[in-house]
């Protein structure tokens, strides 16, 4: 049996274990596998030459660079706080310095090389604020003038950029550094680091900024956040000429930096219009006021607004210094900039905690953003004014601006303020004033008192639920200092107010006493005091402001104009009046606590567009109708309407009130209105019906939906008129009946001649010897003288005949034929003597042989020769004949003396209402609209309809040849007259005498003494009509009202545009200090107000002067360039049945008087047997000859009203007219979004308007050419030029706060936006611009829970960790669109366009893959690889999320990677920084594809336990200390070893393996990846890894040991562990090339340690074998001198280290008691051998709170125990631990190690 056992015991087994399967601390040992080590520290399983599958000591790192080694010597301790890298080994480096207390007072920012090894300081500033505590992250990017830029965030100050210019302009090493960020290479002795925005010192040198860089930084400057002074920009028209067209312009400017735009676009100056008729002749001048503290440059938009269309565009970049910039043209090459993108407000978030990129844009974490705090409480307690500032009448011809708020309308306004970052809060209502008790004058002229939200029932209530502020105006005008003051713009302060009351429909929220309630709060200053501001629930309150006329006063001051009585004399000097606004205690805005908030330095208010929400249509003024009959039978039931005109006179000059007068009352001196038989008819002016004349509704025709007309005033003036002749007129030659008296003596003489017969006179010659034959019949003969010589016949002949026919001889002879015909009584023959002589006329001369002489014939008329009856007839018919010719030749006389005349006038005239009165507010001023709509050029039937009498009343308007206008029909409310609750059909009361513009020349001449007619020179006459003269004209004013009741809606459906013409400065307010003590807790608050804002317009309506035509044709057609005398008869031309003045150009006959006589004329209208029915003209010679408009009749009637002189003129007529037209040009100064002064002046005559200030040719607009007069003007109107159609009226510039804000959610939250992504615009390749400058409003993304790193993956995608949450990824885009629509406006959205995916199934409950540590998430060639420190796991990403802690170290990760200082310090701040508190990291080695996780922790040492406080960061920098026992004086920093346990560690991992490696001695504060050997810095140095071959172990200049565990695995057979054989080479490397070796013998680890877990042989000093000295080697093993370790002999042979020199120095396992051969020396515990007392077994290994760093317990350890006692190693598994303490230059490359073991079975 003995030699059975003998011979299993020494049966021997090798155990080999080899370094291919990595550390492995998780397995039961007797699993752990061959080819696993079961810890190690500073080993890498591979060397400088590879060596895999081995173990080696790991090299040194060395020391690379220093930072901050220039800092003030006041900096004691200096630390790298982060970095960025550049490129290729280029990184920048950010340093903070800190004095003795801790406190940072110094930063530094420097350019590392990690190839050359080289730091330079690039600049050193305090401002930077750099500081231990807050750890930087960044970017950094090249840009296009190759400069590289960076980009950092630290969660502390504000996020910041910085350009440390182009390499290749970096100081290179002849440049040494001086100190104080200066250079010098001996040659320029001040080099400052190239593209840093250093501060500049400037000069102007021939007007050019010359600056130069000085040696300090300002820092506000390269915030991406950037402070500023917000601009204020003013746009003016220029002071000459360019090529601007006609439009508005606005200007808005965003600071840029190299040509990026870096904020958003400010606030727009005013608007400013450009206006020339010629169009394309503009310009502009652009007033800057910019922030040139904090910005170099601007780029400026101008914004056009031309032909109803707007586009924006760059006009350039401009230094912040310029002032003022000229606009001549608008290049068409300017880049053209989208208007969606001007309004964009884009959140400013200041500080964020990470800044990274991805993909091309720059990721800011955890942003945070302004406090969203309450400031509605106090918007409630605002005051809120209208101002009355007058202006010059041309104020906007000359280039002013302003915008007027429309009288009698609802405006709402809020109030937002502006941080110094630009940024912008909430905008918030501020409401209308309390309803308040108001007097008012009833229609009894009795004084009543009302609540202005009480109902009302008076007479101008227009339902039964008006309220008194709906019937009433109830604002009011009030003293102030501000009267008589003027405005920036030369404006003049006349008048100041309240606001009237206003109440919606609509309610504040019910539920929210939180907002709305200032008595809610101490802070507002009205806790528990008036519930007048409290507005929860309560209805929604505007503003009214003024109308005209304030209720209850005489005052003109709040007028639209300057009412000017007597515009003749008061020349030009008319004002138009601006209303404006202005508040007063502005209290700036609180926390929840009642502090201010800070950053504040401005305010901007806003009001809600009008557009949708208008209750007043248009304002005008009222054109009466005048009645007319129609003839005939189509429409005899029908009333005749037409506009009155040339203005709107009521009762005409010279009216009569006898109504039995043709000129009774309204009766229209043009018109005779007649019915079929002649009869004249009164004319009526209903008031029910009547036009209204106002721009908005002439150049467009808004549908007419409107309710009420409200009368507003009258408005007066006087009318310039004049009559003249109408162009082209041809002239007529007009006769008197007189004329009829020379015709018939004519007629009548012609006729008697007639009778005479038709005598012939012949001249012959007689010739001796011959004689004529009888020339009268057989029985004459011809007498001849017989003579030759001169006969006296000429005179003899003259004598016979004249004898003849004075006698009475040839009339005679007629009447004797008449009776007896012929041959009665001869009338000659030559052969009798008788009276009828005729001498023979000649002449004789000696030797002549003829004679001259001359005969007479005289033939009678046929008739002459007929029978007696016959010859009767025919006589007379003779006659007749012949008194016709007669008469004609004496009319034909007449005509041609007669010169011809004008007899057509034309009046025109010019109207200029220069005067306002208030309307009586006892009366009706207030009406329902029952109907409305446009009359056009035609024929229009009023809708039939029924009065208040049950009238059916039918209407027709003739507008032919009339203005196109608005025809309104009105009523009363049910309240006016009681027996009618319908209302009774009523409108404005007409104005009676105060307009007696309606007249002819005649009622003129007839009145001209009148009192109504001003005194303004010669009056016209009918000799000189022409003279121009003055009439008063008056007309209603009134307004186009709907009743809108819930007029704006809800207060966020409004949308909100910007009043102020700059971010108004609180500064320059001078708020006052005022402070409240609250009686609910006894605090005093202090606060600051705003006592009174600036005057603020930016209305939507202008005040300006509106013109136009009114034209009244008397006749449908008329004679134009025709020839004088051109017939025509203009009495059957009537327009409007009947002119009273007309005629006929027919040429008068004698047959118009022949057919009278004989009965056989024709009824023609303007013909007549007289000349006087030809014509009916206007006239008036002297007071008893004139025509006579109350009978129509002519005066005097004369002899039977025929022949006694009327007209001026004996035979024709002259100084008498008839009219062709009446036209007036009304212009009266109005409040309207059309901005009239600019209107488009037509190319034609015909259809221009008057213009007072560039076209007042009235004379010409009314020209008598078809063509020119009765033209419609062109109403052209580019609404570019008005406010209310500007495209920023149709979306809000500002936005109320979230319908759940909740103001204590927000004071503890939503500055704060830890689960926020804001990611900028991508990188443009090539651009000049900076994209990362640019965070739009939707390029966000947020999340459940804290981000805490995000990483690139995949080409285009990203991996996002979370504090609490799994990770998730978003795969990348294809494309990313960047169009100029909403995408590159609002947000493009590409980053995350697609969506997420989540890598890890788990629910979220298990938070499996959160991540703690931002700087443990690293991205690597490998994966993404990351920690879980509150798990104890870390992950790898790559094909999937994998726990890469499962490989061997799970449970030790566990255990140890858990924070140890939180454990007692639970909420220490500083747990994500490796610098200043504690924090985990990953590190991984591009050379070696080696990953290092690494913890940097502390642990309380367990004596302190509950004894220390941790005290945080002071104000004052000082703080962040741990304070023992409460004792100030025992304060205590993070790491201080009297009190804390360095709980650090650093595991290695090897991704191409798959396992963990080792721990390692080097703790980082931060590392710096590298393309081969990655850099650790530790405080202010950097230090490179695994880069040296001859130095191994040493870290940050400590050294550090070596050292490996195996595991001897027997499996289950129980073996004596006899020797251990390991193969090791260990050389020593050159340090130049690494490749030149040698084998250094004989070196060793210099300790080991086996055990097992009942055995320790401690530590076993390794001696190498002395071979040739065998004496000494007998001295081994012995006792070192230390009598804590043994030396024990190793040696090596063929490269094989052996030792075999170990046994168990376990001082007690509590198996016997110490010694068997001794009986115990104490008691035992009963029933054992055991001594009583602390003899228990003691642990081998003391390990300490970093997990890895184990010492044998000294305790469990007897060096001196008996060799007796002394045991073999007898285990199933023996542990060898081999321990090199210092390696120095010497790489140890262990590759096997073998195990001796004798098996040992019991």
């Amino acid at each position: 049996m003995a030699k059975k056992n003998n011979s299993l015991q020494n049966v021997s087994q090798d155990v080999t274990s080899s370094f291919t399967k990595g550390l492995n601390k998780d397995s039961e040992p007797s699993y752990v596998t061959e080819g696993m080590w079961t810890h190690a520290i500073n080993a890498t399983n591979s060397t400088i030459e590879g060596d895999l599958g081995s173990i080696s000591n790991e090299s040194s790192n060395y020391l690379c660079g220093t930072s901050g080694a220039t800092m003030p010597t006041l900096v004691t301790e200096k630390y790298i706080i982060g970095g960025v890298h550049l490129y290729s080994d280029k990184w920048v480096i950010y340093t903070a310095g800190h004095d003795s207390a801790g406190r940072p007072i110094s930063s530094e920012i420097g350019l590392f090389e990690t190839d050359s090894c080289t730091y330079r300081i690039i600049v050193q500033d305090a401002c930077l604020g750099f500081d231990k505590r807050f750890l930087i992250s960044g970017s950094s990017r090249e840009k296009v003038d190759c400069t590289w830029q960076v980009y950092w965030a630290d969660g502390n100050n504000p996020d910041r950029f910085l350009n440390v210019g182009d390499s290749k302009t970096w100081p290179d090493s002849s440049y040494q550094y001086l100190g104080n960020n200066y250079y010098s290479n001996g040659v320029d002795t001040e080099f400052l680091w190239p593209g840093v925005q250093w501060n500049e010192e400037c000069k102007i040198v021939n007007d050019c900024d010359i600056c130069n860089n000085i040696n300090t930084l300002d820092c506000d400057k390269i915030r991406l956040a950037r402070l500023m002074e917000t601009p204020c920009l003013s746009i003016e028209l220029g002071e000459s000429g360019g090529t601007i067209a006609n439009g508005t312009y606005f200007v808005l400017i965003a600071y840029t930096i190299n040509g990026q735009k870096v904020t958003d676009y400010f606030s727009q100056s005013n608007n400013q219009f450009v206006w020339a008729e010629n169009d394309l002749s503009g310009s502009l001048t652009i007033n800057v006021k910019a922030d040139t503290e904090n910005f170099d440059e601007f780029v400026c938009v101008l914004v056009q607004n031309v032909n109803q269309g707007t586009v924006a565009v760059q006009l350039g970049f401009y230094p912040t210094t310029k002032e003022r910039i000229v606009v001549d043209q608008i290049n068409a090459s300017l880049v053209s900039i989208p208007i969606e993108q001007l309004p964009v407000v884009t959140p400013v978030f200041e500080t964020s905690d990470q800044i990274t990129d991805a993909n091309g844009y720059l990721l800011r974490m955890a942003p945070r953003s302004k406090f969203d705090f309450n400031y509605q409480p106090l918007a409630n307690l605002i005051k809120t004014k209208w101002s009355s500032v007058e202006y010059p009448a041309e104020y906007y011809n000359k280039g002013g601006s302003k915008g007027n708020y429309l009288r009698d309308e609802v405006y709402c306004f809020f109030i937002r303020w502006v941080y110094d970052t630009g940024d912008k809060s909430s905008s918030y209502h501020i409401p209308g004033r309390a309803a308040k008790e108001f007097q008012y004058v009833d229609q009894n002229n009795v004084t009543q008192t009302v609540f202005e939200d009480d109902i009302l029932t008076n007479q101008n209530s227009l339902t039964e639920e008006d309220k008194a502020f709906e019937v009433i105006n109830t604002a009011s005008i009030t003293t102030s200092s501000l009267i008589g003051s003027q405005t920036n713009d030369g404006g003049k302060v006349i008048a100041v107010g309240d606001m009237g009351y206003w109440e919606s429909t609509e309610d504040y929220p019910k539920n929210r006493p939180d907002i709305w309630n200032p008595s809610e709060y101490c802070w507002t200053g009205n806790e528990g005091q008036s519930t007048e501001f409290d507005l929860c629930g309560k209805p929604i309150r505007h503003h009214k402001f003024p109308s005209d006329f304030i209720n209850n006063s005489a005052s003109e001051t709040v007028v639209h104009f300057k009412p000017n009585a007597d515009p003749l004399n008061d020349g030009d000097d008319f004002k138009i009046r601006l209303l404006g606004v202005f508040f007063e205690d502005i209290v700036l805005p609180k926390d929840q606590d009642g502090n201010d908030i800070p950053g504040i330095v401005g305010y901007e208010i806003l009001r809600g567009s009008r557009e949708g929400n208008k209750s007043i249509l248009a304002k005008g003024m009222v054109n009466n109708f005048r009645t007319f009959k129609f003839k005939g039978s189509v429409k005899k039931n029908q009333i005749g309407l037409y506009q009155n005109y040339p203005f709107n006179s009521i009762n005409p000059l010279g009216y009569s009130t006898d109504s039995s007068d043709h000129n009774y009352n309204y009766n229209d001196p043009y018109i005779k209105n007649t019915d079929d038989e002649d009869d004249v008819i009164n004319q009526d002016i209903p008031t029910d019906i009547f036009t209204f004349h106002s721009p908005e509704t002439t150049f467009r025709n808004p549908f007419l939906n409107t309710t009420e007309f409200k009368l507003y005033g009258h408005i007066s003036g006087i009318s310039t008129q004049q009559f003249k002749e109408p162009s082209d007129h041809p002239e007529f030659r007009m006769i008197t009946n007189a004329s009829l008296i020379p015709m018939i003596v004519g007629g009548i003489a012609a006729a008697t001649i007639s009778l005479l017969g038709k005598k012939t006179e012949k001249q012959q010659e007689w010739t001796s010897g011959s004689l004529p034959g009888d020339a009268v019949g057989a029985s004459s003969t011809l007498y001849a003288a017989g003579q030759l010589g001169v006969i006296a016949a000429v005179t003899g002949r003259n004598v016979a005949l004249q004898t003849y026919y004075t006698a009475g001889f040839g009339i005679l002879d007629s009447l004797s034929t008449l009776v007896g015909g012929y041959g009665a009584t001869p009338i000659y023959d030559l052969s009798v003597a008788g009276p009828f002589q005729l001498a023979m006329s000649g002449t004789s001369a000696t030797g002549a042989n003829t004679v001259p002489y001359t005969t007479v014939d005289v033939e009678l008329p046929d008739w002459a020769y007929l029978d007696p009856i016959s010859r009767t007839l025919g006589a007379l018919n003779h006659i007749s004949y012949y008194f016709s010719e007669g008469a004609n030749a004496v009319l034909e006389l007449l005509y041609a003396f007669s010169p011809k005349r004008q007899f057509a006038l034309q009046q025109v005239s010019h109207g200029f209402y220069s005067k306002m009165d208030a309307p009586d507010f006892t009366d009706l001023y207030r009406f329902s609209i029952d109907d409305s709509f446009y009359i056009k050029n035609n024929f229009q039937e009023v809708p039939r309809y029924q009065d208040n009498t049950g009238t059916f009343r039918n209407l027709s308007i003739n507008n032919l040849k009339r203005p196109e206008t608005v025809t309104i029909r009105t009523k009363s409310g049910p309240y006016y007259d009681l027996n009618y609750s319908d209302g009774v059909t009523i409108g404005p009361k007409l104005l009676g005498e105060l307009d007696s513009s309606l007249v002819t020349l005649g009622t003129l001449a007839q009145n001209g003494n009148s009192p109504l007619i001003p005194s303004s020179g010669q009056l016209p006459t009918f000799k000189n009509p022409r003279n121009a003269f003055g009439l008063p004209i008056a007309s209603q004013y009134g307004g186009l009202r709907s009743r809108i009741r819930n007029q704006y809606g809800q207060l966020d459906s409004v949308k909100q545009v910007v009043i102020t013409p700059c971010e108004q400065n609180v500064a320059d307010f001078n708020p006052l200090d005022l402070s409240y003590t609250c009686p609910l807790n006894n605090r005093l608050y202090p606060f600051r107000r705003i006592e009174q804002t600036n005057i603020l317009f930016g209305g939507d309506t202008y005040v300006t002067r509106y013109t136009e035509k009114n034209t009244m044709l008397f006749y449908y057609d008329w004679l134009y360039n025709q020839p004088d005398d051109f017939e025509f008869n203009y009495f059957l031309r009537d327009q409007i049945p009947d002119a009273r003045f007309s005629i006929n150009s027919k040429k008068y006959d004698v047959g118009d008087l022949q057919s009278a006589v004989t009965l056989t004329s024709q009824d023609v209208v303007g013909e007549g047997a007289l000349p006087s029915a030809f014509y009916n003209l206007d006239y008036l010679v002297n007071s008893n000859r004139f025509y006579n408009y109350t009978n129509d009749k002519r005066e005097p009637t004369g002899f039977f009203g025929l022949l006694q002189d009327k007209e001026k003129g004996v035979f024709s007529i002259k100084q008498a007219y008839f009219y062709l037209a009446n036209s007036g040009i009304r212009d009266f100064f109005v409040e309207t979004d059309v901005l009239t002064d600019f209107r488009e002046q037509a190319d034609e005559v015909a259809r221009k308007h008057y213009n007072p200030y560039r076209y007042t040719d009235y004379i010409a607009m009314f020209d008598t050419n078809p063509n020119i007069i009765g033209q419609s003007t062109d109403y052209r109107y580019d609404y570019s030029l008005s406010i209310s159609k500007l495209y920023n009226q149709y979306f809000s510039q500002g936005f109320l706060q979230s319908r759940n804000y909740n103001p204590i959610i927000a004071d503890l939250c939503f500055t704060y936006f830890p689960d926020r992504l804001i990611y900028s615009l991508p990188v443009q390749d090539e651009s000049v611009k900076d994209s990362w400058f640019i965070y739009l409003i939707n390029n966000y993304k947020s999340f459940k829970s804290e981000i805490n790193g995000v990483k690139k993956i995949n080409d285009s995608g990203i991996f996002i960790t979370f504090k609490n949450e799994s990770p998730i990824m978003y795969q990348g885009v294809d494309t990313l669109e960047t169009d100029l629509g909403t995408k590159i406006t609002i947000g493009d959205g590409g980053l995350f366009s697609q969506p997420n995916q989540n890598v890890s199934a788990a629910d979220d409950s298990y938070e499996y893959g959160s991540c703690q540590n931002r700087l443990s998430v690293i991205s690597t060639p490998v994966g993404i690889f990351y920690m879980s420190q509150d798990q104890g796991k870390i992950f790898s990403y790559g094909q999937g999320l994998t726990e890469i802690s499962n490989s061997g170290m799970k449970w030790w990760f566990i255990l140890f990677m858990p924070y140890k200082l939180t454990e007692d310090f639970p909420d220490y701040p500083y747990q994500d920084n490796p610098v200043a508190g504690i924090g985990c990291q990953t590190i991984y080695g591009n050379a070696s594809t080696m990953l290092y996780f690494c913890k940097k922790d502390y642990y309380l040492k367990d004596k302190f336990k509950g004894r220390v406080t941790y005290e945080s960061l002071r104000g004052d920098g000082t703080g962040d200390v741990f304070i023992l026992d409460g004792n100030q004086n025992a304060a205590y920093r993070l790491g201080d070893e009297r009190i804390f346990e360095d709980a650090s560690w650093t595991v290695s991992y090897d991704p191409k393996s798959n396992f963990f490696v080792s721990y390692h001695d080097w703790h980082p504060d931060l590392s710096l990846g590298t393309k081969d050997y990655f850099i650790s810095t530790k405080n202010n140095t950097l230090w490179r890894h695994n880069y040296l071959c001859n130095s191994f172990c040493n870290y940050y200049g400590e050294q550090h040991g070596f050292e490996i565990e195996i595991p001897s695995l027997t499996g289950q057979n129980v073996v004596t562990l006899r020797s251990l054989t390991y193969i090791m080479e260990c050389y020593r490397r050159s340090g130049v090339n690494c490749i030149d070796q040698h084998h250094v013998l004989d070196y060793n680890f210099d300790q080991a340690v086996i055990y097992n877990s009942e055995q320790v042989s401690g530590y076993l000093n390794l001696n190498t074998y002395p071979k040739n000295n065998i004496i000494e080697s007998l001295k081994y093993p012995k006792l070192a001198g230390n009598l804590s370790s043994y030396d024990i002999l190793s040696s090596k042979e063929e490269l094989k280290y052996r030792f075999n020199q170990f046994w168990d120095i376990t001082k007690d396992r509590a198996e016997f008691p110490i010694g068997s051969d001794y009986p115990p020396t104490g008691p035992v515990i009963p029933g054992t051998t055991i001594l009583q007392g602390n003899y228990d077994s003691q642990n081998t290994w003391v390990t300490p709170q970093n997990g890895y760093k184990r010492i044998l317990n000294q305790d469990n350890l007897d060096y001196n125990k008996s060799e007796l006692q002394r045991k073999k190693f007898r285990h199933y598994t023996n542990f060898i631990t081999l321990t090199r303490k210092e390696c120095n230059d010497i790489n140890m490359i262990l590759k096997i190690i073998n195990t001796k073991n004798q098996m040992s079975p019991r």
